[in-house]
């Protein structure tokens, strides 16, 4: 993703950041705005939200492409599929994410994310300690008090958090086992090797059922990397189902739900245990209609 970087003059005079970007830009003042509210301006390296912010000579502006329509993108997910709350109380919320919609502010938006949608329902404090992939769908804990927030922490980073993924691969896939991969960074992609070579990956996986040419299979991690599942199954021969980054893209989007998550309360005795449905179950075997 290409910015666009201007440095005011040494002459320039000082001014409001959304007249000034306007002119940098040679962009109405109405659109300087729209960019700037979306959270994809930055000044001197940080993002700023606020349109009266004074800039002056010698300020670096930089804007982000694809801002407003980012966020546009963000709030039409949300109007039409928003997440669902599946426990909470005063501390912790678990919620059903939808697929499209990216957990925190991106590099383009503060607007149409998860954290936004849960800010938006009233928590005065949010804290996520694991991440959904964009695409991917499910189940995520966030605390919403600062009283969860050190030990949802350490619930994650100690890994007493149970997690299970219900994906859907290309091929036929028997039985269960282990996959153990490295993980590699190439030309800046993530790319699944040997294991022994890069930071280890290793997963759980149990195969549920067929589905004409494709497998239903159950993934529990027992290391936490960016895309693991989806580089783990392209990397034996068994691409996630519309893994458009890994595999192939397919109607219906990306098949990766974080199905289970069982955890201990943040601030209590107990459990927490919750598992979401097949979303999968009415697509016709092999289709992805």
């Amino acid at each position: 993703m290409e910015t666009t970087t201007w440095t005011l003059p040494p002459d320039a005079p000082a001014d409001r950041l959304d007249r000034a970007l306007a002119s940098l830009a040679e962009i109405s003042r109405g659109e300087a705005r729209r960019w700037i509210e979306a959270g994809g301006v930055y000044v001197g390296g940080s993002r700023c939200l606020r349109l009266s912010h004074s800039v002056g000579p010698g300020d670096e502006i930089e804007g982000v492409p694809g801002s407003v329509e980012a966020a546009e993108r963000g709030r039409a997910i949300l109007a039409a599929t928003p997440p669902q709350v599946v426990f909470r109380d005063r501390c912790v919320a678990i919620l059903d994410k939808p697929p499209g919609l990216p957990v925190l502010a991106t590099r383009q938006t503060v607007h149409g994310t998860l954290e936004s949608w849960v800010r938006d329902q009233g928590a005065q404090y949010i804290a996520f300690h694991h991440r959904l992939d964009r695409e991917a769908r499910g189940l995520i804990a966030v605390a919403i008090d600062r009283s969860a927030n050190r030990e949802l922490a350490a619930i994650f980073s100690e890994r007493r958090a149970r997690r299970s993924y219900r994906t859907l691969v290309e091929g036929h896939l028997e039985g269960e086992g282990v996959w153990e991969h490295g993980l590699v960074k190439r030309a800046g992609q993530r790319q699944a090797v040997k294991a022994g070579v890069g930071k280890l990956m290793r997963s759980r996986f149990r195969v549920l059922g067929h589905r004409g040419d494709r497998t239903e299979v159950e993934v529990r991690l027992e290391t936490g990397r960016t895309h693991q599942i989806r580089m783990q199954c392209a990397a034996v021969g068994h691409p996630i189902v519309g893994d458009r980054l890994y595999g192939e893209a397919a109607p219906g989007g990306l098949r990766l739900q974080a199905c289970r998550l069982e955890m201990p309360h943040p601030t209590k005795k107990g459990w927490l245990r919750f598992s979401l449905p097949d979303p999968w179950a009415d697509e016709e075997p092999g289709t992805g209609d």
